[in-house]
């Protein structure tokens, strides 16, 4: 029996997940990032942050490879909004994991507003507990009157509120305003490796893993030897077959003066919502004349993202 391979674009939240989920499963992985190497635990970026209020450009990809040009009315750059580097945008994100309600889901049916999604909260109840205990997330729904039902516990217990964040609770409480605790991917107590939160304060920057990074995972599934990752590494197209199967993989090194083939039985595409977007559109080719996944033309329309 042939050896399974996978081949995953982005090394964020997403792929890395993937990554990590199918090394586990047997197959031999290589995930490609456009992006630069970035220390892991995060203790270089935090001394250079803190001590010396210097942005290192080694983290970042040179203006000629990652900008944007963009036209509407978008009041910011949504280049602003993206790390290109080994973790992605969760290397710097404040790591707060709140769930959906399952109103959320029905926007139109309950507001009017939106589209209705096409499945629902129970749908995704499981999968939102099999990525808190994935990414240790820290948390309770005692004081919360509006959590959505969950099945399983928090894997760990929450973080309080500070001496501040009392006084204003108690104040906002005499008002009939409810201040809450909220659950966090960081580390209440040491967990999966990863030490208990010494509060920093500087989450965007955690010199110790306390707060969760993909690259804490990527490691690991790297440390097996059945995953190599390619930094540094642009995927210019997905190669698809005669009956419009992905196969492979156009790949260029940043550096590089041409392209190589990389050929997997498994293609993932988990580079942000832009960038995936934007591979898509440029794969078009034989039996997929508007790009993959753009039957019906809606590809890069209609999307949203989080705004940091």
């Amino acid at each position: 029996m042939s050896e399974k391979t996978a081949a995953v674009v982005g090394s964020g939240i997403v792929g890395t997940a993937i990554a990590h989920y199918l090394v586990n499963r047997g197959y031999r992985v290589d995930v490609f990032e456009k992006g630069p190497e970035y220390p892991y635990p995060h203790r270089q970026p935090f001394t250079e942050r803190t001590y010396y209020r210097y942005v290192n450009p080694a983290y970042t990809l040179p203006p000629t490879i990652r900008d944007l040009e963009y036209s509407g009315d978008y009041a910011k750059n949504p280049d602003d909004e993206r790390f290109m580097r080994v973790g992605g945008s969760a290397t710097r994100w404040q790591a707060l994991t709140l769930r959906m309600l399952p109103n959320d889901f029905r926007t139109r049916s309950l507001y009017g507003h939106g589209n209705d999604w096409p499945l629902d909260y129970a749908d995704l109840e499981p999968y939102y507990c099999a990525a808190e205990g994935l990414l240790g997330v820290s948390g309770t729904d005692a004081d919360n009157p509006f959590a959505p039902p969950r099945s399983r516990p928090y894997p760990l217990p929450q973080f309080d509120l500070s001496y501040g964040d009392g006084l204003i609770a108690e104040k906002l409480r005499a008002a009939g305003i409810v201040l809450h605790t909220t659950p966090q991917a960081r580390t209440r107590q040491a967990y999966d490796g990863r030490p208990a939160c010494q509060n920093f304060g500087m989450c965007t920057v955690c010199p110790i893993g306390a707060r969760y990074s993909p690259n804490h995972h990527l490691a690991a599934t790297i440390a097996t030897g059945r995953c190599r990752l390619h930094t540094n590494t642009s995927v210019r197209r997905i190669i698809v077959d005669g009956a419009g199967r992905a196969k492979s993989l156009l790949c260029q090194g940043n550096d590089a003066a041409t392209p190589t083939e990389h050929a997997a039985q498994v293609i993932v595409v988990a580079c942000g919502a832009i960038e995936s977007v934007r591979l898509l559109l440029l794969s078009a080719d034989g039996p997929r004349p508007e790009g993959i996944g753009n039957d019906a033309g809606h590809l890069g329309k209609h999307f949203v993202f989080h705004h940091t």
